[in-house]
Parts: structure tokens; C-alpha cells; sequence
């Protein structure tokens, strides 16, 4: 008889954490495993098949609390894994009120810097039992700054299912479409990426155009929100600049769709994990334009299917596209071929599904 699991988790919608998590209790499933998911935000799920115990905890604050205590008890499960920050936080917290089951937390994006608040986080990852990392470089930042919790590391980095992509060569037009999918968030660097197009569109010759999908966290009735305010203030630059051949898009789940359409994927952010959008662009075969941090270098290899820039330098920004503006129509066939090649040796369904199995009930 499988050993009990349950899982903590803001939600089961967009999001990167959102989707892996999905894709994990597929896995499960598929093993006779049926975890108990524990969910405390309404915000909508992504479309998914999960034959799971699925309670949505609807109070705040200590109520909330008070009934994810109750839920845990109730279960009595011998192993409790929580995904995100905030939802390993409330895990470990809790688990004090539950000490029967072994604690995983998982971490994403490795901090842009050592602060208190990190000093914190890691200190209090002390009372788990094992830390999942889903990037090289977020295992060798703990390592780091915290090496006391070393042992407790694991690196597993994001499963992405090549088969579901259709890999298919795409033509060059006489306009480039690059592509981004990426929140509405200055961790994504939008800014500088906006101040490299306006540069772009005076110096270069070749036309390109930039379609940017995100969230862009208007509340239910479409009106702006607090955390809507870095989007608006692109969207201001972009209509101050005449920046015509820039679309500032709604979040869209049709990422397939989206990939198929441009010829270049971008993700310029200032700090990533092991990069969900990234593993679905090379999947796809897309070209990658990314900054040089985390773990993208995993994804990109300079001059062979893409090119990595420095993210806080906008003139290196511009050089990068521009190198993918005077690639000739062979060479953009290559680099897509080669983004292929890279998903294919990257992604194992069953390395990704024994390394789960192995830090949870081992």
C-alpha cells in the first residue's frame, strides 16, 4: 500500500509552480498514488484530468490556518509536500501541529540577493525534511549562503513532455516575430526590453515585431488592480515611444499556438528557475533570445541556438537581437533544429518522476 501524500499549494492555475505540480499528480496518478491537494486561492485552475481529494480552503488568515490543520489531521498523511514560497512557509509552520509526516518544501527562482528576508526563509527551511530545487543555480545559491542545509537539496528540474510539442521548420518572413510569455512583473525586465526595441526600431533595418502574453492581474471584472501597476506603466512607455510593433497581451493557456506563430522566443528577465516557457519554446523549436542568468544557460548555447545577453545592459540586449535579425534563412533553420535537439536531451519523464518518488517516500 502507497505511503499517503498531501500537497500544499497556493492554486492550480497559471504559473509555473502551478503546472509541474499538475504534471507531477499526473505521474502519481499513473502510479496508483492519490494525493490530498490542499489549494487556498480561488483563482481559476488550468484545464486538467486529476483524479485527486481536492479541497480549497476559502477562509483568511488564522481561519485559513486553522483549517488546513484541521484538513492534515483528518488525513493523517505520512508525507506533506508544499509548492511555492509562501505555501512552504505555512507547511513548516504548521507542520509543528502535525509532526507525524515527513516535510518537503520546493523552492523556484533563486533570489536575485542575499537579504534578511531570504536569511529567514532559509533558516526556517531548517525544519523540513528535504528542500526540492528545480534549478542548478538556486541548489548552488542555497549551498551558499545556507550550506547547513545541504544535505538536504535536492535539484529536480522541470519535466516538460516533448511529445506534446510538434516540432515543424519555420519559414522565415520578411518580418520577425518574437515572442515572450512571461508575467507582467519587473522580474521580467520589461523596461530595459521596451528601451531595447525603441533603440532597435531607429538603428535596425529588418522589421520585427514583439508579442508579449501575460498576467496582467486585472481583478474579475477587468479593472486594474495593485500588482496591475508595472503593466500599466509599460503600457504607458510603449504609447509614449510609438512603439507600434509591440502587443502587450492578455495571459493565453494556448502556449502551443502561440509558439507555432513567431519565429524567436525571448525571456529577458533579471531572475529565473529552470524556466517552464524556456523548455516549451526549444520544445517547439524555437530560437531562444534570453538573458544570461540561472539556469538558461541549459537552454541556449551561444551561436548555435540562440544568444544569452546581459539583462541590465539594454546596448546588450540590442546586440543580441540584432545578431538574430542578420542570421540568413539557413542558419535560422539550424538554430531551430538544434532547440530541438537540446529539449530532447534534456527532458526524461522517468528521471523526473524516480527523482520525486525517491525524495518523497524514501
Amino acid at each position: 500500500m502507497h505511503k499517503k501524500l498531501l500537497v500544499l499549494i497556493s492554486s492550480l492555475s497559471s504559473g509555473g509552480a502551478e503546472r509541474q505540480m499538475i504534471k507531477l499528480l499526473e505521474f502519481l496518478n499513473e502510479k496508483g498514488y492519490k494525493p490530498t491537494v490542499i489549494t487556498y486561492s480561488n483563482r481559476q485552475d488550468y484545464e486538467h484530468k486529476l483524479d485527486i481529494n481536492r479541497i480549497n480552503i476559502q477562509g483568511k488568515g488564522i481561519k485559513r490556518y486553522l483549517q488546513i490543520i484541521k484538513v492534515i489531521k483528518g488525513d493523517k498523511p505520512d508525507v506533506m509536500l508544499s509548492y511555492g514560497q509562501n505555501a512552504n512557509i505555512i507547511l513548516i509552520l504548521l507542520s509543528f501541529f502535525y509532526s507525524k509526516a515527513k516535510v518537503v518544501v520546493s523552492g523556484r527562482n533563486t533570489p536575485p540577493k542575499y537579504d534578511f528576508l531570504v536569511w529567514r526563509i532559509l533558516n526556517l527551511y531548517r525544519f523540513a525534511d528535504s528542500i526540492i530545487l528545480n534549478s542548478f543555480s538556486q541548489t548552488e545559491f542555497i549551498k551558499k549562503y545556507a550550506p547547513f542545509l545541504t544535505s538536504k537539496l535536492i535539484t529536480i528540474s522541470n519535466f516538460t513532455d516533448v511529445t506534446q510539442y510538434s516540432f515543424r521548420i519555420k519559414q522565415r518572413e520578411s518580418t520577425l516575430k518574437i515572442g515572450i510569455l512571461a508575467r507582467y512583473h519587473p522580474q521580467k525586465n520589461i523596461m530595459r526590453f521596451l528601451e531595447a526595441i525603441k533603440m532597435l526600431n531607429y538603428s535596425l533595418a529588418q522589421p520585427i515585431e514583439y508579442y508579449w502574453y501575460g498576467q496582467k492581474y486585472y481583478d474579475a471584472n477587468g479593472s486594474p488592480t495593485q500588482a496591475s501597476q508595472y503593466y500599466l506603466q509599460c503600457e504607458m512607455y510603449r504609447e509614449k515611444e510609438a512603439l507600434r510593433n509591440v502587443f502587450l497581451n492578455d495571459f493565453s493557456n494556448d502556449t502551443i499556438t502561440i509558439l507555432q506563430t513567431i519565429d524567436i522566443f525571448c525571456l529577458p528577465s533579471l531572475y529565473e528557475g529552470f524556466s517552464n516557457a524556456l523548455s516549451e519554446a526549444i520544445c517547439c523549436g524555437k530560437p531562444i533570445l534570453a538573458s544570461d542568468v540561472s539556469d538558461n544557460k541549459y537552454f541556449v548555447e551561444n551561436g548555435k541556438n540562440g544568444f544569452l545577453f546581459e539583462p541590465c545592459n539594454v546596448l546588450d540586449i540590442v546586440e543580441a537581437i540584432t545578431k538574430f535579425a542578420l542570421l540568413s534563412q539557413e542558419e535560422l533553420m539550424q538554430y531551430q533544429k538544434n532547440s530541438r535537439i537540446i529539449a530532447e536531451k534534456l527532458f526524461s519523464k522517468e528521471q523526473f518522476l524516480q527523482l520525486n518518488l525517491k525524495t518523497l517516500f524514501n
